[in-house]
C-alpha cells in the first residue's frame, strides 16, 4: 500500500482538532461534512481466507478557529487484508482572504488551459503529492504548483508551475505569463546487457496576450520558448524550441467566426502535453464558422497543417516520440435543430493524413414527449456505436449501448424511488448494469437507501461509471457502504 502523506495528514488533524475545540456557536452555522465507510469482499472470500477491503472517506468544510478561517479537507483511507491503514487520497484547502492554499496527495490538478496546452491535467502520476497556492495579490493574480511526480513522455519526475496574470497594460490588453519546469533526474537501469541511465528535462517560458479591438473583435496570441533534453539508451537530444499561436474571433454579419494560425519548430517537443497540444515542427491554419438561431445552429470547422521545412533535419523522430511529418487536413460540420416534438443533432467529420481518408458520422435525437433518446456514431477511430435511453416507467430509466463490430453491448436500468407515488419507496434507489462481449460478461447490482442525514448502500461488483470499456477484468466483489452527513 502507498505511504501516508505525512504533512497533509498532520495539517488535516490540526484543522480537525481546531474545528472540535472552537465553541459550537462559532462554527455550527457554516460547517458541514460527510463520512463514508465501505467494506468489500471478493466473491471467493466467502469460501476462502478473508480478502476484505475497507475504505474510509471523510470530507468537511467550514471555518476554523476564532479567526473563522475558511477551510476544507478530504481524506480517503484504505486497508487491505493483512496491510496497514494507508492514505489513498487526500487534500486540504485553506482560504485566507483572496488566496487559497491546497495540499494534496494522489489528487488531480487543473491544467493551464492555454491555447498551446502546455500542461494537461491528466499528467499526474499515481501516488503523487503536491502543494498549490493561488489567489489575487493586489493587481496581480496567479497560481503556483509543485507536484512530486508527473507522467512524462520519457521518465517521470517532479514539476513546478508558475501561472501569473499580469497587471493590465493599456485600456484593452490582458497579459499572462506561464513558467513550467520538470526534470526526472538520472534514472538508472540495470539490464543483463549492462547498466545505463535515462533522463527527461524541460523548461518552458510562455507569454500570452489578449486584446479587444473595436466593439467585437477579439485577438489573442501566445508564444512559448522551450529548452531541455532527452537521454535514452541509444541517443541524447538537446532541445530548443519556439511555438507561436494567434487566435482571432468576432462576428461577421449573422455569423460568428474564428481563426487560429500557429507554428512550431522541430525542437518544441513537450513532455507534458496531450493529443490536443501543438506538435513539434508543424505549421497550420484553423477556421471556425457558426450560425445560431433560437431553434437551430450550424457549425463548421476546418484545419490544415503541414511540416515546417526544418523538420527534414530532425533526426531520430521515431525514438523521440515525434509524430510523422505528414500534412494533415480536418473538417467537421455539426447541425442542430429543435422542433416542437423532437430535437436532433447531425455531425459529419473528415480527416486526411498520410494519404488516408477517414470519415465519421454522429447523431443524437431526443423525443421529450416519448421520453426517448437515440444516438450513435459511425466511422472514425472509435468503434461504431448505437445508444439509446428511454423511460420505461416514471421510476425506471433504461440505457442501451451496442458496438456491432466488437459484438459488445451494455445495458443499464436505474430505479428512482423519489419519482414513486408511494411514500414508502421514496428513499430507495436501485441500479443494474450488465455488459457482454465475446467470452466475457460484466454484472453490477446496487441498492441504496437514503435517510435524512445519511444513507446505506449494498452492491455486487463495481460501477463502470458509464464506460463500456471499463472493468471487464474486475474481480466480482460484494460491498456494503454507509454514509452520514453532519
Amino acid at each position: 500500500m502507498r505511504s501516508v502523506f505525512p504533512v497533509l495528514l498532520a495539517v488535516s488533524l490540526i484543522v480537525a482538532a481546531g474545528f472540535l475545540l472552537v465553541p459550537i456557536d462559532m462554527k455550527a452555522a457554516s460547517a458541514r461534512g460527510r463520512v463514508d465507510m465501505e467494506i468489500s469482499w471478493p466473491k471467493e472470500a466467502w469460501d476462502d481466507e478473508p480478502g476484505f477491503r475497507i475504505v474510509q472517506e471523510v470530507s468537511w468544510q467550514g471555518q476554523v478557529g476564532h479567526l473563522r478561517l475558511p477551510a476544507a479537507f478530504e481524506l480517503k483511507l484504505e486497508k487491505e487484508a493483512g496491510d496497514n491503514l494507508a492514505l489513498e487520497k487526500g487534500q486540504l484547502n485553506l482560504r485566507p482572504g483572496d488566496a487559497e492554499l491546497r495540499m494534496f496527495h494522489n489528487v488531480g490538478f487543473r491544467s493551464t488551459l492555454d491555447p498551446i496546452r502546455l500542461l494537461s491535467s491528466s499528467r499526474r502520476a499515481e501516488g503523487a503529492k503536491g502543494i498549490e497556492l493561488s489567489g489575487r495579490f493586489g493587481s496581480w493574480s496567479g497560481r503556483g504548483l509543485w507536484v512530486s511526480e508527473i507522467e512524462n513522455t520519457g521518465d517521470n519526475g517532479p514539476l513546478f508551475l508558475l501561472d501569473m496574470s499580469l497587471p493590465p497594460m493599456g485600456s484593452s490588453g490582458k497579459y499572462r505569463y506561464i513558467y513550467l519546469s520538470h526534470d526526472s533526474g538520472w534514472q538508472w537501469r540495470y539490464p543483463k546487457s549492462g547498466p545505463y541511465a535515462t533522463r527527461t528535462a524541460r523548461s518552458v517560458h510562455s507569454l500570452m496576450g489578449t486584446w479587444t479591438l473595436g466593439s467585437s473583435l477579439r485577438l489573442s496570441s501566445q508564444a512559448a520558448v522551450l529548452q531541455g533534453f532527452d537521454v535514452t539508451r541509444t541517443y541524447r537530444r538537446d532541445l530548443q524550441g519556439l511555438a507561436v499561436i494567434s487566435r482571432m474571433e468576432g462576428p461577421l454579419g449573422t455569423l460568428n467566426w474564428g481563426m487560429d494560425i500557429y507554428r512550431t519548430n522541430p525542437g518544441f517537443l513537450l513532455a507534458t502535453g496531450d493529443s490536443d497540444s501543438l506538435d513539434p515542427g508543424m505549421s497550420g491554419l484553423g477556421i471556425r464558422l457558426a450560425k445560431s438561431r433560437r431553434d437551430q445552429s450550424l457549425r463548421l470547422s476546418l484545419r490544415y497543417e503541414q511540416p515546417v521545412p526544418e523538420a527534414r533535419d530532425l533526426e531520430h523522430a521515431a525514438e523521440a516520440a515525434v509524430k510523422g511529418a505528414d500534412p494533415r487536413s480536418e473538417a467537421e460540420l455539426t447541425y442542430r435543430r429543435r422542433l416542437d416534438f423532437l430535437t436532433y443533432r447531425l455531425g459529419f467529420g473528415w480527416e486526411r493524413e498520410s494519404n488516408r481518408d477517414t470519415f465519421q458520422i454522429t447523431w443524437d435525437t431526443n423525443w421529450p414527449s416519448r421520453r426517448l433518446q437515440v444516438g450513435g456514431r459511425l466511422g472514425g477511430e472509435n468503434p461504431a456505436q448505437i445508444q439509446s435511453r428511454m423511460e420505461l416507467h416514471p421510476m425506471v430509466t433504461a440505457d442501451f449501448r451496442w458496438q456491432p463490430v466488437e459484438a459488445c453491448w451494455r445495458s443499464r436500468f436505474k430505479i428512482d424511488g423519489a419519482k414513486s407515488p408511494w411514500q414508502k419507496l421514496t428513499p430507495w434507489e436501485g441500479e443494474i448494469i450488465y455488459k457482454k462481449r465475446p467470452g466475457e460478461t460484466y454484472t453490477y447490482l446496487a441498492v441504496r437507501h437514503k435517510m435524512e442525514q445519511g444513507y446505506w448502500e449494498a452492491a455486487w461488483g463495481k460501477s463502470d461509471q458509464g464506460r463500456i470499456d471499463w472493468y471487464w477484468q474486475e474481480e466480482p466483489r460484494i460491498s456494503i457502504k454507509v454514509g452520514r452527513y453532519f
